[in-house]
């Protein structure tokens, strides 16, 4: 990750009202910069990167319970994303699907990611 980067996206986190604790928005910066370096969307890999002072099991608890207990404004959210996208330049759309099951309930996910180079956020 590029110097200066995670103080970009604490930045882009504060102006954007996705949440309105202070403590929750500064967990959303954490686990945007976990997402960003761990390259995975499952809570066990980003815990990994969310705080090194806490026990992983705790770091992955703190993710669980914060999707449980928060409202997400999805908005916001899809405007914090594209306000980290690079200004200049094209960008590339990239499509992929996929099918989870999940119990007995099939799951279909389409998703498209933005990016430039190596760096891609979901729309």
């Amino acid at each position: 990750m590029k110097p200066g980067f995670a103080e970009q996206i604490s930045q882009c986190v504060e102006k954007v009202p996705i949440v309105k604790n202070v403590a929750r928005k500064k967990f959303v910066g954490m686990f945007t910069i976990g997402l960003i370096k761990s390259r995975n969307v499952q809570f066990c890999g980003i815990a990994h990167h969310l705080n090194d002072r806490a026990k992983l099991t705790s770091n992955e608890v703190r993710i669980q319970d914060f999707f449980r207990e928060v409202d997400l404004n999805y908005s916001f959210v899809a405007a914090l994303l594209s306000s980290l996208l690079p200004a200049k330049g094209k960008l590339r759309l990239c499509i992929d699907r996929t099918e989870w099951d999940f119990g007995s309930c099939q799951v279909n996910i389409l998703m498209i990611p933005a990016g430039q180079g190596s760096m891609q956020m979901p729309l």
